[in-house]
């Protein structure tokens, strides 16, 4: 079965016309993304942007208060964001409520991960900085479909499974650093938004 991080790029490509998440990314991007050799970079850095998001949200779920916290956010969701993914990227709010997102889960190192996604996929640092909220909402909204009605124990092994598979290197350090803690108010203010975000329709 494939996992959220294939779901979501083969998703990405079939909005975009059949031609690729990188495609419709880097049209939306613009600057060097936006041509065929960008499009790559910009699909590469989709990948490893969705596998760091969920492996920061993997971290958080080890700890009995995040699990429950994360669990509780994902049930409040039906998946409404995915129903129009272009219209999901291009939206100032979601691109706005993605950025807290990223800034819960990565906490002080935000900054770091997208640096490191910037240097293994050649995007450069402006476009990644851009992405990575673009998607987090998109992220959330296809594990809620996947995993929504599991309850808070079942979590950390979901995300464990949904994550096996995933070569971050020196990003795993950074996760484990840092995640869930810095801008904002930690796990708590994650379940909180998390809840608040996707407890609406799109």
């Amino acid at each position: 079965m494939a996992g959220v991080m294939d779901d979501l790029l083969g998703q990405l490509g079939r909005a975009g016309g059949g031609g690729g998440a990188g495609d419709l990314l880097g049209s939306l991007l613009g600057g060097q993304s936006n041509d065929s050799e960008g499009a790559a970079k910009t699909e590469r850095a989709a990948g490893l942007g969705m596998e760091a998001l969920l492996s920061g949200l993997a971290r958080n779920a080890e700890s009995r208060q995040g699990a429950r916290s994360i669990t509780k956010a994902l049930k409040a969701h039906d998946g409404a964001v995915l129903d129009d993914i272009p219209q999901a990227l291009g939206s100032s709010r979601n691109a706005a409520d993605g950025e807290k997102i990223v800034n819960h889960i990565f906490g002080d190192n935000t900054d770091q991960i997208a640096q490191s996604v910037a240097e293994k996929s050649g995007l450069d640092l402006s476009s990644v900085t851009t992405l990575l909220p673009m998607l987090a909402p998109l992220v959330m909204g296809a594990l809620a479909k996947k995993t929504g009605g599991k309850g808070a124990g079942a979590l950390p092994g979901a995300l464990r499974q949904e994550t096996s598979g995933f070569d971050l290197g020196d990003l795993v350090g950074m996760l484990g650093a840092g995640t869930g803690s810095g801008k904002g108010s930690g796990l708590g203010a994650l379940g909180g938004l998390l809840g608040g975000l996707f407890g609406k329709k799109r």
